[in-house]
């Protein structure tokens, strides 16, 4: 995936990173890369945990 601006401000993990130690305030980031930042919000991207859906 590409980032908007170019990668200008590096990958998606990187950005989230930035992210972490408050270099930057807010990105683009998918939910995947998150998750290696804070595993609880890895519940977001669980695949199948409704058999309905």
């Amino acid at each position: 995936m590409e980032n908007l601006d170019g990668g200008v401000l590096g990958s998606e993990q990187d950005m989230a990173h930035a992210i972490q130690i408050g270099t930057i305030q807010m990105a683009g980031i998918t939910s995947n890369n998150v998750g290696q930042l804070a595993p609880s919000l890895n519940v977001v991207v669980l695949p199948y945990l409704n058999e309905t859906m």
